[in-house]
């Protein structure tokens, strides 16, 4: 339970966020700019705001589970992101929207791991509270902006814009670069696989090994017959497209004299 009394109400503050901040962190950086206790900067975060419940289910028979609630921030906002959703989690005040690279966001968490191991002082310790310091030695342009953000308002008792504006644009661009990146490497690692498959099958021609079909055979427009064991028909398939040897290639076929 919060208690006002002995609280600092004045003190500035700026929470940091990106699409990494999810759940708990969403839900205090949120509700502290709701209420204008806080500034938020970095990006959109990540927009969990679901709470999930699991129930054994009886005699054995495994565990379900599910959605019981939504978080919802003080100002009615849905932290919750869907497949449709155009605006989700918490959001960086406007002119505090600081986006960070995948790569240079990499680059800050090697850089950091230098000062989390505990080593005795070899020289006087630096003013690390110094957003020059920072952008030097842990490579962190969100805390150096905070931090210079915190410092103009102390001194002259304003906010300053220290960023881009539009939070919604640059979550988006995140995460159709994201994205595209996936693909990207998706599509490389197919192209690898067919450079592999041709080579097996080339090794396979090699030692003996029979093709399970004619190389010059069209089966375009063909059609594909499945029977059980006994002969009956299961069903028949016209062939549309697509590599047939490739998928019987993950078949255990052995092959069979027509009768």
């Amino acid at each position: 339970h919060a208690k006002r009394p002995g609280t600092l109400p004045r003190l500035p503050m700026v929470v940091l966020v990106n699409g990494n901040s999810a759940s708990a962190s969403e839900i205090v950086a949120g509700a502290l700019q709701d209420h204008g206790r806080a500034r938020v900067l970095g990006t959109r975060s990540y927009g969990k705001g679901s709470v999930q419940e699991v129930r054994e289910l009886p005699f054995g028979r495994g565990t379900l589970k599910f959605t019981s609630a939504r978080y919802y921030l003080p100002s009615g906002r849905s932290l919750q992101r869907c497949d449709d959703s155009t605006v989700w989690g918490v959001d960086p005040d406007p002119g505090l929207v600081v986006a960070v690279s995948d790569e240079d966001y990499g680059k800050m968490i090697r850089a950091r791991r230098e000062y989390e191991v505990i080593r005795e002082p070899q020289a006087p310790v630096e003013p690390c509270a110094h957003p020059a310091w920072i952008r030097e030695n842990l490579l962190d342009e969100q805390l150096a902006r905070a931090t210079e953000a915190l410092q103009m308002r102390v001194g002259d008792g304003e906010w300053p814009a220290a960023g881009e504006d539009e939070s919604g644009l640059v979550a988006f661009g995140q995460e159709l670069g994201r994205v595209t990146g996936l693909r990207a490497r998706l599509l490389e690692d197919l192209a690898r696989t067919d450079d592999r498959i041709r080579e097996l099958r080339e090794l396979a021609a090699e030692v003996g090994r029979a093709p399970l079909l004619p190389p010059d055979v069209d089966l375009l427009e063909g059609t594909l017959t499945i029977t059980d064991k006994d002969g009956n028909l299961i069903g028949a398939y016209r062939i549309d497209g697509g590599d047939l040897e490739l998928a019987l290639g993950t078949v255990e076929l052995t092959p069979r004299v027509p009768e």
